[in-house]
């Protein structure tokens, strides 16, 4: 009775949000001013705040025009001070956490992840598994474990007293309750620093577990289904598919590439339909998540009305970087991390 009604609860919690963010999408430009406006008095008294007047921004446009263009370089010098111990450079206090990336651009950077940032990560996080199970069913997604195929767990040390790490393993630092008993691989897998090993041992686990929900970047997707089947074979219990290994598997998550040149092969491996949800997670912030089912590897496109030219019609509601309540948050706690 309890379960039924806590599933009935997430129901109409997730198609709430779900209608939120398609109210987002429908007015984009006005949410992401207002969460940009939002980020900007956070920080206007920081030093990157005071030496571009944030406080006379009043507008997107004053925005562009105080705060030119600039790549990862223009920040190092200062994100260097914070990591040696110094506050308020970028955004108010000191970030304790700082997330490892590639990038396209500077070679390998660190960049700070504020308590702001980790929550709009968890919101993003949580609103891409509401709408995977208002999809798939709450009931099965919730019955057994959840892969998060993610980057190293482990921290290092670096600076005054401070952590950084891959954006993923940050993240599972801190899981809510009701997913650390479903969470799979691990922290011990999770923590393997060796992407290889890693995967290895990720694909040896999941062979034999009853999977309920996939998260992860497709091309890592596609490596460890190839090593479960593998792992499947060596143990005497082939599969024609990974839909027959995991029977109960509703929906995969994927994100941080485009989907659309893998999509036929994850299809291929599931040998059934799945539901598929699309996040665009970034080391910089969250910044999108699809809530309408993808009809198909192409977008449609709409023919414009008078015309012979046709555009794509996007189907993903796009979240802004930084929720606007988060950093409201802020302000309400009187400024201070």
């Amino acid at each position: 009775m309890i379960e039924r009604v806590g599933g009935a609860a997430l129901r109409v919690y997730a198609a709430h949000r779900r209608r939120t963010l398609e109210g987002v999408a429908r007015d984009a430009a006005r949410v992401q001013e207002a969460a940009l406006l939002d980020l900007v008095n956070a920080a206007r008294g920081t030093a990157f705040g005071r030496s571009h007047r944030f406080e006379q921004i009043r507008s997107v446009a004053d925005y562009q025009a105080r705060t030119p263009v600039g790549d990862y370089l223009r920040f190092q010098p200062l994100w260097n001070r914070a990591i040696n111990g110094e506050r308020d450079l970028t955004w108010p206090g000191r970030p304790r956490y700082w997330v490892k990336t590639s990038g396209t651009t500077a070679g390998d950077k660190m960049i700070p992840v504020t308590s702001e940032a980790f929550r709009a990560h968890r919101k993003g996080g949580w609103d891409a598994l509401l709408i995977a199970a208002e999809r798939a069913g709450f009931e099965g997604v919730a019955g057994g474990p959840l892969l998060f195929l993610g980057g190293c767990t482990t921290l290092k040390p670096v600076g005054q007293g401070f952590w950084v790490g891959d954006l993923s393993g940050l993240m599972v630092q801190d899981l809510p309750p009701g997913f650390r008993s479903r969470y799979s691989p691990g922290r011990a897998i999770a923590s393997i620093p060796e992407w290889d090993q890693r995967i290895d041992a990720v694909a040896e686990l999941v062979a034999r577990q009853d999977l309920r929900l996939i998260s992860g970047m497709p091309s890592w997707l596609l490596i460890l289904f190839e090593r479960v089947a593998r792992a499947r074979r060596a143990s005497g219990r082939p599969v024609s598919s990974l839909g027959e290994c995991w029977e109960n598997l509703g929906a995969i998550i994927h994100g941080g590439v485009s989907f659309a040149p893998y999509r036929a092969t994850v299809e291929e491996w599931m040998g059934r339909s799945v539901e598929y949800v699309e996040v665009y997670p970034a080391s910089e912030g969250f910044v999108g998540l699809q809530t309408e089912r993808p009809a198909s590897t192409r977008a449609p496109r709409r023919r414009l009305r008078g015309t012979r030219h046709s555009r794509p019609v996007l189907r993903t509601a796009l979240v802004a970087v930084a929720y606007p309540d988060v950093v409201r948050s802020r302000r309400s706690r009187g400024g201070r991390p």
